[in-house]
């Protein structure tokens, strides 16, 4: 636009200021007197503001605006004043600004602030000229002056215009009316953005601060909490670990918090961050007062394997009931695969067997390509016990396992003895054998049948104490099934006060003509006729201790078996073949409540309990 015609001055008046200045300074413009001379020249004005060409300002700030205004002639026209209107609501306009000069330009240059009196369209007047040796001052085509003013900005955003006019060989005016964007400084909102990255590389998280707008404006310092959306307690954020979680920060309580002081600074902060847990959606909530922002989710992948370990050795061909190999059968080498911390990583194992020549036989398995967890489905040729399997990987230490015997165990004893049966899905490291006798002369405890049933294995390696056969998650059993007689001996007992084995409470349960029911998931499942039954029927159980001197087996003394597990009636709690209760781990043995039953589901009919243990037991019903 032009600025002869701006409503706040006429050009004349300008010329007249700017004429009047260049008079105190005891000079005048001297210039060609042509026509073309008197022609409008042009300039270019870029505006800077505290020091960022085309930088903004906030509300209210005191701020520093400074003119690059530009000789732009094609005539030769040299620029010897130029005039700046301060607009209103701009206050205490003064010279120059911090660390800067009023003008700087070549030669010698004046700056006067001239009040706009009574003219309500401006708050001053900055006159900028040229001073003797003018011949020196003057700025030809392609110069530039730069003034510089330090205001107050008005309390609101938006854009303030300077309109701007020049004299010298000519009147010069700019194209564009200079301006500086007024900026609301107030934070709203923060935001929170941190990369994809790799557990254990180093990473970064960027907080800015932002006005209604979207615009960043400066951040006031103070604290800022960080809180994790996935925990991860040995992540780093700032060199620090985090502490625990911090539940009263919402909406995320299962992460972990740390809170920072930062400093008062643009807006834009950054906190060095180390995350050690893979997730695929990890993020980030800052927190600083009233103001919030939350991360979009990214993610942490797990860092280069590290660790190979063998977690199990199953038998997977169906033609035994071993859990170890068998000649010339299936079965699964289960591994695992970390970085090094803890999370799953992506490996090509192969399985090997250091010591195979020992009996001359092969194994046979194909690499494994796993991300974690891995099984390798193998094969090994020939019988051999102590067989040695060896999982490894380029770069990482191989992981052995020792006495994987193959072939080596002896099965099921396949029978029952009396009332009772034995049932050994592992089998055992030698000989079983299964005797039922008239109960131990002195040991009479639980002795109500008369009779006691003792089971012989060898059910931990004998060269390797380490090697169980049976543990708490897959114990062997007996089960002993008392068969009604004309005494009614096995009837359903009316229900007890209390489970005389745990102490517990037997809750009441509904009249049922069956024994096992289900009366749907909104209802107990089982009630609690097994545990009725498990009071009326207890178990006493004797473990083998060690040997004598003929290597006959030596059993400690008889105990009450209890609960293998919670005694309960929530479908969703019962457990079966599992040891489970520390009470039973501690004594080896247990009676598995939830798996006693009925024969044809009849209170009246011969009821079967079963005894968890893990090592060989004496059992008396």
């Amino acid at each position: 636009m032009s600025f002869a015609r701006t409503s706040i001055a006429s050009p004349r008046r300008l010329a007249v200021l700017a004429a009047s200045s260049l008079a105190l300074a005891s000079f005048a413009v001297v210039g060609p007197t042509s026509t073309a001379s008197a022609a409008t020249q042009p300039v270019d004005v870029t505006t800077s503001v505290n020091g960022v060409v085309n930088g903004a300002t906030y509300a209210g700030d005191t701020t520093t605006v400074s003119f690059a205004v530009t000789n732009r002639s094609t005539t030769g026209a040299k620029l010897g004043a130029f005039s700046i209107v301060v607009p209103p609501g701009l206050g205490a306009v003064t010279k120059g600004g911090p660390g800067l000069a009023g003008v700087t330009a070549p030669g010698s240059w004046g700056e006067t602030i001239v009040p706009c009196g009574n003219q309500a369209s401006c708050s001053a007047i900055v006159l900028v000229y040229a001073s003797l040796p003018l011949s020196k001052s003057l700025v030809g085509p392609g110069g530039t002056v730069i003034a510089s003013i330090t205001v107050k900005a008005p309390p609101t955003a938006g854009i303030v215009k300077f309109p701007l006019i020049g004299i010298g060989n000519g009147l010069f005016t700019s194209a564009t009316t200079p301006s500086i964007t007024v900026l609301d400084g107030s934070a709203a909102v923060l935001t929170v953005s941190s990369p994809p990255t790799v557990a254990g590389v180093p990473s970064t998280i960027t907080v800015q601060s932002l006005n209604a707008s979207n615009q960043v404006v400066p951040f006031k310092g103070g604290p800022v909490t960080l809180t994790l959306g996935t925990d991860d307690g040995p992540a780093l954020i700032n060199g620090q670990l985090l502490p625990a979680q911090n539940a009263a920060v919402p909406p995320v309580p299962q992460g972990r918090t740390i809170t920072l002081t930062v400093p008062a600074n643009s807006g834009t902060f950054s906190f060095p961050a180390t995350f050690v847990t893979a997730t695929p959606t990890q993020s980030i909530v800052a927190d600083s007062g009233s103001l919030r922002g939350t991360s979009i989710p990214f993610a942490v992948s797990a860092a280069p394997a590290s660790t190979l370990v063998i977690d199990s050795v199953l038998d997977t061909s169906g033609q035994s009931t071993n859990t170890k190999p068998v000649q010339g059968q299936t079965f699964a080498v289960a591994f695992t695969a970390s970085d090094p911390y803890g999370n799953p990583a992506t490996v090509t194992a192969t399985l090997s067997s250091s010591n195979s020549t020992v009996s001359g036989g092969t194994l046979s398995a194909s690499p494994v390509t796993t991300t974690g967890a891995g099984t390798f489905s193998a094969v090994f040729s020939r019988p051999q016990t102590g067989l040695d399997l060896t999982v490894s990987a380029a770069g990482l230490t191989a992981s052995t396992t020792t006495d994987v015997s193959s072939g080596a165990r002896t099965l099921d004893p396949g029978g029952t003895v009396g009332a009772a049966k034995a049932i050994l899905p592992n089998g055992s490291f030698g000989p079983v054998s299964f005797t039922q006798a008239p109960c131990t002369v002195g040991q009479e405890l639980g002795c109500g049948s008369g009779t006691e049933y003792t089971l012989a294995g060898i059910f931990t390696n004998p060269s390797n104490p380490d090697d169980h056969l049976y543990d708490n998650d897959h114990p062997a059993s007996l089960t002993w099934t008392c068969t009604p007689s004309p005494s009614d001996n096995c009837l359903h007992g009316p229900r007890p006060a209390s489970n005389t084995a745990t102490g517990a409470r037997i809750p009441e349960s509904e009249p049922s003509t069956d024994y096992l029911y289900n009366r749907g998931s909104d209802h107990d499942i089982y009630e609690q006729e097994q545990v009725e039954d498990f009071t009326w029927f207890p178990i006493y159980v004797a473990l083998r201790i060690g040997t004598d001197g003929n290597g006959a087996p030596i059993y400690g003394p008889f105990g009450l078996a209890g609960a293998c597990s919670p005694l309960t009636s929530t479908p969703s709690a019962v457990i079966t073949g599992r040891i489970v209760n520390q009470t039973a781990k501690d004594a080896g043995y247990c009676v598995d409540v939830y798996a006693i039953s009925r024969a044809n589901n009849s209170f009246s009919g011969a009821v079967t309990l079963p005894i968890l243990f893990v090592e060989d037991p004496k059992m008396r019903p």
